[in-house]
């Protein structure tokens, strides 16, 4: 009886110390969206095939358009200042699995990963009643929707992926990913405490360094992505899937989307990226592009993986420019 007191005492603990981070974390996120000037609103979405329930920010009116973000240290609201400029788009910002207030991956060997990318967003639009929808994907998240565009074509419109897509021919593991794969290191990383100046170190080893000179990457920005990693499992679950993914050699190469698979794919596509972009840089972007059958590529200079971050105004442009034109081709 004292035994199974102390337990529910202590799951109480826990229920309350929960409520209070995801608290600390709404605040920093609003004071985020605040800077943006955009309010969106949210939802919760059951995905019973994935067997996960995922959170859903959606802003603007138009042709349905869902953000993919990558990882780790981020959640769907990495958008804000690309989102809070598209007002010509519907935009639906996700919380990948693992991320901000989504649940946690199903995902316990590098095998399912792919399997996973291909069901979740098809899974996705299925749960929001959407039968068709353009996608914007960065990094990991650019690597989900390839996957599933391959699998499900008529799903997708427009595509746009900012920054090199993960686990394409060419990507380059950088010398963090590594060393997170060594056994241990996943869980060593995931207990560092989080800070500004750890963040923009991480910034700059991106490709940023430029934007962190001129001061163009906002406070609240580095404030929101603290909160992230301090008051939710985000970066506990994402270096975990990570050490999942490779060995001490790097990443699985099962995991790779093959050029010759890519050269298949129907969507329309837009390759935003970075010249400092330290997992490909332009001779990565260009085969890319010529690999693509329907491919654009803009490259910008001085800027990294996440080139949105560099230069919103313009990417914002960009991107709605394109996704307007597939619309009317479509």
């Amino acid at each position: 009886y004292h035994q199974q007191t102390v337990r529910q005492l202590m799951s109480a603990a826990t229920t309350r110390q929960r409520a209070v981070n995801e608290q600390q974390f709404r605040e920093a996120e609003q004071r985020l969206w605040e800077s943006a000037g955009a309010n969106p609103t949210e939802r919760r979405v059951d995905l019973p095939g994935e067997r996960i329930n995922v959170r859903v920010q959606e802003l603007g009116e138009g042709p349905p358009t869902v953000f993919l973000h990558g990882g780790p240290g981020a959640s769907g609201a990495v958008w804000a200042y690309l989102a809070a400029r598209l007002s010509q788009v519907r935009c639906i910002l996700v919380d990948r699995p693992g991320t901000g207030l989504s649940d946690a991956y199903p995902i316990r060997h590098h095998a399912e990963l792919r399997p996973h990318s291909e069901r979740f967003l098809a899974e996705l639009l299925d749960a929001l009643e959407i039968d068709r929808a353009h996608v914007v994907g960065s990094s990991h998240g650019s690597y989900m929707a390839l996957a599933a565009a391959l699998r499900h074509p008529d799903r997708f419109g427009g595509m746009v992926h900012m920054g090199c897509p993960g686990f394409i021919e060419g990507m380059k593991a950088s010398a963090i990913d590594r060393l997170v794969l060594w056994p241990g290191m996943a869980r060593l990383f995931s207990l560092l405490p989080a800070s500004e100046g750890e963040l923009k170190k991480a910034s700059r080893r991106l490709g940023h360094g430029p934007s962190l000179d001129a001061d163009r990457i906002p406070q609240e920005f580095f404030d929101w992505a603290i909160a992230l990693m301090r008051h939710t499992p985000t970066m506990r679950e994402e270096l975990g899937l990570m050490a999942r993914l490779g060995s001490i050699r790097g990443f699985y190469p099962s995991l790779t989307i093959r050029d010759e698979e890519l050269a298949t794919l129907r969507s329309p596509t837009l390759l935003y990226w970075g010249t400092l972009d330290p997992y490909g840089g332009e001779e990565v972007a260009r085969r890319l592009a010529s690999v693509m059958p329907d491919a654009r590529l803009v490259l910008r200079e001085d800027s990294g993986h996440l080139p949105w971050f560099d230069d919103p105004a313009h990417a914002a442009a960009t991107t709605g420019e394109f996704l307007t034109a597939v619309g009317q081709h479509t």
